[in-house]
């Protein structure tokens, strides 16, 4: 597992406003293959970001600052289905 380059990856999605990599994000959303080259990933790391499945992420260990903005990137709401969504 590649956890810093998970982290990072997330981390690049998720900046606040200001610092957002907007290119980064539409490769996200229209060719999800051509961003990942960009960062050493197994194909499981691959397929929880693409899923945006915060709970495999959360047990991978990324850091818990990152996995909130994640959430919020995944359109989490409430602190509640946060919650639920990461178990």
């Amino acid at each position: 597992m590649t956890l810093y380059e998970t982290t990072k990856l997330l981390w690049d999605l998720t900046r606040p406003a200001p610092f957002r990599n907007k290119e980064l994000i539409e490769l996200f959303r229209n060719n999800p293959d051509e961003m990942f080259n960009r960062y050493d990933l197994t194909q499981e790391e691959k397929d929880a970001v693409a899923k945006g499945d915060l709970s495999r992420l959360f047990k991978m260990g990324v850091h818990p600052r990152i996995m909130y903005r994640t959430g919020k990137f995944y359109g989490v709401k409430t602190a509640e289905e946060y919650v639920n969504r990461i178990k």
